[in-house]
């Protein structure tokens, strides 16, 4: 959502076909008032992911695969205007970006690191932590300090959802029953829900 809450972004597939395929994701924005939509993402930039509007309104930090060399895919994290323009490259071999309720940090998936979460600062500045050793679909608390990922059960075929701190000291906590496939921290830090 943009700061006034008058926005959403989203990342949306286009250009389906009968044959059930289309040519890649864009990110978009609605006009909450109006409901109209529009693509903020050109054609050319066919894969871009994950928007996050940053606290200042003026930067969209999102996640972008490169395509160009189609049997090797760069995932890359960006950013750009929420409007329109060039991207600039914040983050290489990194993917899924999540901004942190107060916009100053920002959670994402390291492929040069095996996939793990990891944490930066959306001001590029400090270092990089590790959050857990495997993961995605990070869902911030109210307060930021912790997360709330899905974690791949190969052998039961499922997910579970694990609750880590951003400073992770402890392990994690198991808080949801087996077959997930997505949560959200609600309004109060105490309590997650579940969506199967």
């Amino acid at each position: 959502f943009s700061p006034d809450k008058k926005v959403l972004w989203v990342c949306r597939r286009y250009d389906f076909q009968t044959d059930n395929t289309f040519s890649g994701w864009r990110i978009g924005k609605f006009d909450l008032a109006s409901g109209a939509f529009s693509f903020v993402t050109s054609e050319d930039d066919r894969f871009a992911l994950h928007p996050n509007l940053l606290s200042d309104g003026k930067t969209l930090l999102h996640g972008y695969i490169d395509v160009s060399v189609p049997t090797k895919p760069a995932y890359s994290i960006v950013k750009r205007s929420p409007e329109t323009g060039p991207m600039t490259e914040v983050r290489p071999k990194a993917g899924r970006p999540s901004v942190s309720p107060d916009g100053s940090k920002y959670v994402f998936t390291d492929y040069a690191n095996g996939g793990r979460l990891a944490l930066a600062n959306t001001d590029g500045s400090g270092s990089v932590t590790e959050v857990a050793t495997q993961g995605g679909d990070p869902a911030w608390s109210p307060d930021g300090k912790k997360l709330a990922i899905t974690v791949d059960d190969k052998p039961n075929n499922c997910q579970h959802v694990d609750i880590v701190g951003i400073d992770p000291v402890a392990a994690p906590v198991r808080t949801a029953p087996p077959r997930v496939t997505s949560a959200a921290i609600a309004d109060r830090s105490d309590l997650v829900r579940v969506t199967r």
